[in-house]
């Protein structure tokens, strides 16, 4: 669910927006709390003995998100994987931000191909390219988000939509198939649970499609990002702190809600600044500075 809603957002950012603001936004949008987030959960687990400190180098490349495609991946984490493959969909698509609006439907056939020859040449390069193409392996998900929102803004009928996602079905398959079969095996339900995710999805968009967002609804569209960052190691260490001492029933909803006041700090103090640095950089120009700019010339 969290790849094709991604795949949705994604696609509506850059509907929206040109190739620099949209690079510019999501560099802003994504480093600083990560960064921040990293070093706070490597803090954390170095205090309570989980691991022992990792070298300068690999806190970089960690920190970069680099380290994953290391023969040993660096993890500071552990949900970065997850990011890493939204990443690859937003170079893939960056690309063709002028003709998503124009020709989305060549746009996403061309997205598609980049997939399957990015699998078919994957195992020629080493083990770099090798671990660059599982994590491309995931982006058929983000496409049926995609092809969601080109049906959510009748960018392309319903033919149609059912024609590519069909394709987009059969490009799932093959990808999974050459590089994670195990996924296939009748007693995986991973297929099963992108086609129940789907239909979930379908249904929010058609049954909602007119639903107010709401104060508790605008607070978690917030800090979801900070959510997604800490939500694992916070909840893991609360728990782990308070279930001796209080019933599972309670510790669970004392970790949510630390969860909850952990991403609202970090999206108060970390996330909106990183929006109000880009702001300020993408801000136009004031009457005044023109013409000034202009007597220069």
């Amino acid at each position: 669910m969290f790849f094709l809603v991604s795949g949705f957002i994604i696609t509506h950012s850059i509907n929206d927006e040109s190739r620099g603001t949209f690079v510019l936004k999501r560099v802003f949008r994504i480093y600083p709390a990560w960064i921040v987030a990293a070093v706070l959960i490597q803090l954390q687990v170095i205090c309570m003995g989980w691991k022992t400190p990792l070298t300068f180098e690999q806190y970089f490349r960690g920190i970069t998100l680099f380290g994953i495609y290391d023969e040993n991946p660096t993890f500071l984490i552990g949900a970065e994987w997850t990011l890493l493959i939204e990443i690859k969909f937003y170079f893939i698509t960056i690309v063709f931000i002028p003709y998503i609006r124009k020709f989305p439907v060549a746009a996403y056939l061309v997205q598609a191909l980049i997939v399957a020859g990015m699998i078919v040449i994957c195992r020629k390069f080493g083990t770099e390219v090798f671990l660059l193409a599982v994590q491309v392996s995931y982006i058929p998900i983000l496409l049926f988000g995609q092809l969601i929102y080109f049906l959510y803004m009748q960018m392309i009928s319903r033919a149609t939509f059912i024609g590519l996602c069909s394709l987009n079905f059969l490009l799932t398959i093959y990808v999974i198939r050459d590089l994670q079969p195990g996924f296939l095996e009748p007693v995986n339900s991973y297929i099963i649970t992108i086609a129940y995710c789907f239909a979930i999805f379908m249904a929010v968009i058609h049954l909602c499609r007119d639903l107010k967002m709401g104060r508790i609804g605008r607070f978690f569209e917030n800090i979801s990002y900070s959510l997604y960052l800490y939500h694992a190691n916070i909840g893991i260490v609360t728990v782990g702190l308070l279930f001796p001492l209080l019933p599972y029933w309670l510790t669970f909803f004392v970790a949510f809600a630390v969860m909850l006041a952990v991403s609202w700090i970090s999206y108060r103090y970390v996330e909106l600044w990183g929006m109000q640095r880009v702001r300020s950089i993408l801000k136009p120009r004031s009457r005044t500075q023109i013409v000034a700019a202009g007597n220069a010339s």
